[in-house]
């Protein structure tokens, strides 16, 4: 009883962000004929960047607010894709969790460190064709686009990032950088665009400064004490501290919203 329960509660209730995504870019051919940049010597493609547009996969599903990490490695790369994990449980909107993938990348040329093998230690295996993932297109600047590609029988499955050094900046030529990509035949109809939203923790900020002029001194303590006995202070404000965001620790909340809904159900006839 107990687990149909708790079956019921997650079946029903409770959806990934992304469930309206399309799934796995699959497509019943080899990989297609993709290459890298050729200015690659400098690794200027080291360090952050975060994702404006990508193909759906099922290591970032339900991921939003995420960035890709290119730290250097000899010839090849340690890369880190991170993000927050949320689903909508009872139309409200809960953190699960920090996700990270990790992987990396080993450079099939060492005159070409812009074409790589890499692995991701996924939960599934494929036959891989060696390159497997490119850092496809760029500006140099502040935009890159990476590809990488399975093989598996007589298929293939496609990832694909447009990343951009800014969050939410979108590129200034994207509608052909997307016509590239088709032209390379890649499916751009799924690519999707995740929440951009910054900070997971981040919220409405309150000014509990009364001092009604902020650039006033007059006024250092920002609490001040303006009456001896504050309980009898019928506009004393019973938090004077900020109430702490519910996204730092959604945890305590998630279980408190199913042990209820549980409840409900085990005493009902």
């Amino acid at each position: 009883m107990l687990v149909a329960a708790w079956a019921f509660i997650f079946i029903t209730s409770f959806t990934l962000e992304t469930a309206s995504a399309k799934g796995p870019v699959v497509k019943m051919a080899k990989c297609p004929n993709v290459r890298g940049v050729s200015d690659d010597a400098n690794r200027w493609y080291l360090g952050t960047w975060y994702e404006y547009k990508r193909l759906p996969s099922s290591f970032e599903l339900g991921q939003q607010c995420s960035k890709q990490v290119f730290e250097e490695d000899g010839f090849g790369l340690k890369i880190s894709i991170e993000g927050y994990r949320r689903i909508n449980l009872f139309g409200k909107t809960c953190i699960i969790d920090k996700h990270v993938n990790n992987g990396n990348a080993t450079a099939t040329d060492v005159r070409k460190l812009s074409e790589f093998d890499a692995d991701f230690k996924l939960d599934y295996e494929f036959t891989n064709v060696k390159p497997n993932y490119f850092i496809m297109d760029t500006n140099f600047d502040d935009w890159i686009v990476v590809f990488w590609c399975h093989e598996f029988s007589n298929f293939h499955m496609q990832f694909a990032w447009i990343l951009t050094r800014s969050r939410g900046v979108p590129p200034k030529n994207l509608d052909e950088i997307e016509r590239g990509l088709a032209t390379a035949g890649i499916d751009v109809t799924f690519f999707h665009l995740p929440k951009p939203n910054p900070n997971p923790n981040s919220g409405p900020k309150r000014n509990f400064n009364p001092d009604p002029n902020p650039n006033s001194n007059s006024n250092p303590n920002p609490y001040p004490i303006t009456n001896p006995n504050p309980h009898n202070n019928p506009n004393r404000n019973p938090h004077p501290h900020p109430n702490p965001d519910p996204n730092l620790n959604p945890t305590p909340t998630l279980n408190l919203i199913l042990i209820h809904t549980l409840s409900q159900i085990l005493m009902e006839p």
